[in-house]
């Protein structure tokens, strides 16, 4: 099996500065597609912390994988969570230019990375080559950037719903961007979800913004 890079199952984002709320529509659907996609990124900068959660398909050849990530990333600190690859889940901490991770022989396995610390705490450099570009766990903007970034005739869709929350939708129905980006319809307007109309599977949700979080080292790293 052609070995995995673990930056490949990163793409994340953290955000910068702080942010607020409130019970007010946002006024985002009687703008343009590209209006609101502008306003979205603006807000996800201006947030001090967020939770991201979803899973994306990576094609390995005739096999596909299924990866999750399940994070925390807070601005100037760095990022606290999991992340899994095919159902086997690894801890991942970065902080300090310093990536954590911690995970069972399935996940090593499933990963095709000779690792034989099951179940260990390891570290190492985020730029590491042999583990991808981890940097983009503490990389500003990165995970919005990548896929909203110049999308092609953004269209609102007006108001709907997602999972019970009201929301703005906007479709970029770009060839090769053909996304769909959920905005809060009330108060300032975060980024709900970001879906793939491509592929359905491909689907990232954001709360708790602004929720204070410690991101800390583990102890007995090695």
């Amino acid at each position: 099996m052609r070995r995995l890079s673990v930056g490949t199952l990163l793409v994340v984002v953290v955000a910068a500065g702080c942010g607020g709320s409130s019970d007010k529509t946002s006024g985002e659907a009687a703008k343009s597609g590209a209006k609101v996609v502008e306003d979205a990124l603006k807000a996800a900068n201006a947030a001090s912390a967020v939770h991201m959660s979803g899973q994306f398909v990576i094609p390995n050849g005739s096999r596909h994988h299924i990866a999750g990530v399940d994070v925390v990333l807070v601005h100037g600190k760095g990022a606290t969570g999991t992340y899994s690859l095919d159902g086997a889940k690894a801890d991942v901490i970065l902080t300090g230019g310093t990536a954590y991770q911690r995970a069972g022989s399935a996940f090593w396995k499933n990963a095709g990375i000779p690792v034989q610390l099951a179940g260990q705490w390891i570290k190492f450099p985020a730029q590491n080559a042999e583990f991808g570009s981890v940097a983009r766990m503490t990389s500003d903007n990165d995970l919005f950037n990548q896929l909203t970034s110049e999308p092609r005739k953004p269209v609102n869709l007006g108001a709907t719903t997602y999972k019970g929350q009201d929301v703005i939708a906007v479709i970029s129905r770009d060839p090769v961007q053909n996304v769909t980006l959920y905005v809060a319809a009330s108060g300032t307007p975060y980024p709900v979800a970001i879906k793939n109309n491509k592929s359905p599977a491909d689907t990232f949700t954001f709360d708790r913004w602004n929720q204070p979080v410690a991101v800390t080292a583990p102890k007995g790293a090695v």
